[in-house]
């Protein structure tokens, strides 16, 4: 997999050239075709749910991808979290072409974890993982939401436009440390991003109360 076949997948879904806030942005051939493989995406949502439910057994997780119940483009693919040693590990995988990559920093305790993920989403989708030294190049010419163009990685455009956020050391985190906060609290600090991207505060509450009650059967 080289960084010519990568630029060439995500140049199908993201324009060139075109700033995000641009009038014509979503009238685009390529944001066109974002928007259905996205609607597949939310459509095979359950598979994922499947695979974070193997995990889930092993380890203490979180879903990541609830921007894809919002009702305008953002990230390009499904996005998980597991707990490691000192931190979390976050991983995640493509819906515009067939790859995947798992967020490791080094950390100790974390290899163990990394390659659980990485069987069980070889065994789901049978796709690869993105080699770190293509993940992290610029794509030229492309912007994302709250990225500049040229600016965007390989990873934020195939994967998630938070993927330098998505592990985490524990002591990093600490610095800012606040009451832990409720189930009801998380949830609603996924969501309410997205309120101004379509969603309404009144469908963002709709949608907290759904993920919640969600949340509650996977525990029963």
């Amino acid at each position: 997999m080289t960084r010519p076949d990568l630029l060439e997948v995500v140049y199908r879904f993201y324009p060139r050239g075109v700033p995000v806030e641009h009038p014509e942005y979503q009238d685009t051939e390529e944001s066109h075709r974002y928007r259905e493989a996205r609607r597949v995406a939310l459509a095979e949502y359950p598979r994922w749910k499947e695979l974070l439910g193997r995990l889930r057994p092993r380890f203490a997780l979180a879903d990541r991808s609830l921007h894809l119940f919002a009702s305008t483009p953002a990230d390009g693919g499904y996005s998980g979290e597991v707990r490691v040693a000192g931190g979390a590990l976050g991983f995640h995988v493509s819906f515009l072409g067939p790859h995947y990559a798992i967020h490791r920093r080094g950390a100790p305790g974390e290899e163990p974890a990394a390659s659980a993920i990485a069987r069980e989403i070889e065994a789901t989708y049978r796709y690869e993982p993105i080699p770190a030294d293509v993940g992290h190049g610029l794509v030229p010419q492309v912007a994302l939401d709250g990225v500049r163009l040229g600016m965007a990685t390989i990873y934020q455009c195939l994967l998630s436009s938070h993927w330098a956020w998505s592990s985490y050391d524990d002591d990093a985190a600490a610095e800012t440390a606040a009451p832990a906060p409720s189930a009801r609290e998380l949830v609603e600090g996924q969501v309410r991003p997205l309120t101004g991207r379509g969603l309404s505060r009144e469908q963002r509450h709709e949608l907290v109360r759904a993920l919640l009650a969600m949340d509650e059967q996977e525990r029963e």
